[in-house]
């Protein structure tokens, strides 16, 4: 019996010394995780699966469970008012008082199953928000440094509370990743699967931003004292860190061939062998999957002796959806240096071989962009014989059979496709939204908007 007690007494001991040392164990392991997750928050440019960093205010943004109507105030919504029925899908537009000093937009959403005018947001800023074109889906963030997903015409849905310092904000065309720029970080969130969230330290602020057309892939410009830096990194699960791409006084434009590894963007102050000034914009080509550069732009010149009033050279950049055609405008420098040309390249020809497709002279170019059926290309085209007014134009896709759509008597400003491509929407500085069959007819206005109210942005998004 006493044999057995004393079993049983070294049997707890035991029991008890390996308790212990399992609690240890868990508590060495617990830290040294600890420890890691410290290391990878903190070390180099490298994004890390972790939470959003720094502790983000309480949101004190409403949370409404249905977006509002308008009411009779403030006064401005006696000058946005509906005119025709839209026939598809949901116009996404924010406008602005010219008179004031702030760039306080109000968000709207025009719907087709609806005869009213949806205020989505009335507090943002032009970089706080965007729409995926692919679907019924935008991101918005408020004054306070709240972020939202909205899906017209339902309600607000927030998202994650970025904080006071909310730079910016951005979403993947295909709605499967949005990003948010604050406090020094760029998070990237995964809106389809699992809610992820990639952080990206030291990004101060950010610009230009172009996502693949499947979502993989991001290229961002980020902006410093004196230098902007353009990076391009892929995502999904097996993401890769951002990498370098070019850096110099002004880098822009960036947007990707389809799903190909090929990136057009424009550079502002390189120093090229035959000649450049920091005025000049040069149109390039990276091919990320044999690792070439190519200059598109220059061909179209030497060193000119004199630095014009405005920069001059490529922009408007814009691939078609299958990634194998680049439409720009190039600027000459000349008496001139508003006046432009827009030129097309082709892949599988001479690398350097450009045609001229489409000219016009004045301020304002605006485009191109090809249809979502991928059948017409458009474009706003500023008219000298106007004063410069913005026209808009149309071709049928690869084709240079450009016509001008919109009436004389109106200036354009901007425009967005229907999600159908049967339909074009443009903005009429002073007088609001209006529509038109990309086959011809009758334009018909379907957003009134007066007084000193302007458009900053527009979309056009798909229905239920």
């Amino acid at each position: 019996m006493e044999r057995r007690a004393g079993s049983g007494r070294r049997g707890a001991l035991r029991n008890t010394q390996y308790a212990s040392r399992i609690t240890f164990y868990s508590l060495l392991l617990t830290f040294l995780a600890l420890l890691a997750w410290l290391l990878i928050a903190c070390g180099g440019n490298e994004p890390s699966p972790i939470p959003p960093t720094a502790t983000p205010p309480v949101p004190t943004a409403p949370r409404p469970t249905a977006l509002p109507s308008p009411t009779p105030t403030p006064g401005y919504l006696d000058l946005v008012k509906l005119d025709s029925p839209l026939p598809v899908g949901h116009l996404v537009f924010s406008i602005a008082d010219e008179t004031g000093e702030s760039e306080r937009v109000v968000l709207w959403a025009r719907s087709a199953q609806r005869d009213d005018l949806q205020i989505l947001l009335e507090g943002t800023e032009p970089g706080l928000w965007g729409c995926a074109t692919g679907r019924r889906t935008c991101i918005v963030g408020d004054l306070t440094g709240q972020v939202y997903l909205v899906t017209p015409p339902e309600a607000l849905v927030p998202l994650v509370p970025a904080g006071e310092d909310l730079q910016r904000v951005f979403i993947a065309p295909s709605g499967n990743y949005a990003g948010v720029v604050s406090g020094g970080f760029m998070a990237l969130l995964d809106l389809m699967g699992s809610a992820d969230v990639i952080n990206i330290p030291d990004i101060p602020a950010v610009s230009d931003v172009a996502w693949s057309a499947d979502g993989t892939r991001l290229a961002f410009v980020v902006q410093e004292e004196e230098r902007e830096s353009l990076y391009v990194m892929r995502l999904g699960t097996d993401p890769v860190p951002p990498a370098l791409i070019a850096q110099e006084i002004e880098v822009s434009s960036p947007v990707w061939a389809g799903n190909k590894r090929e990136l057009a963007f424009t550079v502002r102050g390189l120093e090229s062998p035959r000649g450049g000034t920091p005025q000049r914009r040069d149109v390039f080509i990276a091919d990320l999957e044999m690792d070439e550069y190519l200059n598109l732009t220059e061909m179209f010149g030497p060193l000119v002796g004199w630095v014009p009033a405005q920069p001059f050279g490529g922009t408007g950049l814009r691939w078609s959806p299958d990634g194998d055609t680049l439409d720009f405008v190039w600027v000459p420098p000349d008496e001139r240096p508003d006046r432009g040309t827009l030129y097309r390249r082709v892949s599988g020809l001479d690398p350097y071989a450009v045609m001229p497709v489409l000219f016009a002279e004045g301020q304002g170019w605006s485009g191109p962009r090809w249809s979502p059926d991928e059948t017409m290309e458009a474009a706003i085209a500023p008219i000298e014989a106007r004063n410069g007014a913005g026209e808009l134009w149309v071709s049928p896709a690869g084709e240079e059979a450009w016509r001008a759509l919109s009436p004389p008597a109106h200036s354009v400003a901007r425009f967005a496709w229907s999600p159908d491509g049967q339909y074009l929407a443009y903005d009429v500085p002073g007088d609001g939204i209006w529509i038109v069959p990309v086959t011809g007819g009758e334009p018909q206005r379907v957003v009134a908007v007066g007084g000193s109210y302007r458009l900053r942005r527009l979309y056009w998004l798909p229905g239920d």
